[in-house]
């Protein structure tokens, strides 16, 4: 079985579920930001703009290293689904507790596309 990584391990970050509402604000915020200024939907591939998102990609994966080094234990759960276009994927959460507030924690480091 051949499989397509769409992230890599050594890249995970939290992922906000789409429907939350931190994502969906900032999901209108950049789509509000394309239409009212007239830019192509390519604007998100450039340089600049991938800079920035590297750079909040970095601050959030040191912060989720950090509360893992903190974790008494993790544990890994795995969700398989199919898409709509027949497509098969797989994503690995991991969930622990974050001890200085006192609550469960996880996020989703790993999606896979199987084909």
């Amino acid at each position: 079985m051949k499989s397509k990584s769409q992230m890599r391990t050594r890249e995970s970050t939290p992922r906000l579920p789409l429907s939350s509402e931190r994502s969906v604000y900032l999901t209108k915020l950049i789509a509000d930001f394309i239409i009212y200024n007239y830019l192509p939907l390519s604007i998100v591939e450039s340089p600049q703009l991938q800079g920035i998102f590297q750079d909040m990609y970095s601050e959030i994966r040191q912060n989720v290293y950090n509360e893992l080094q903190l974790a008494p234990g993790i544990c890994l759960t795995t969700d398989i689904w199919t898409s709509q276009a027949n497509q098969a994927y797989m994503t690995i959460t991991v969930h622990f507790i974050d001890l200085k507030n006192n609550k469960i924690k996880n996020f989703a480091p790993e999606t896979r596309e199987f084909s």
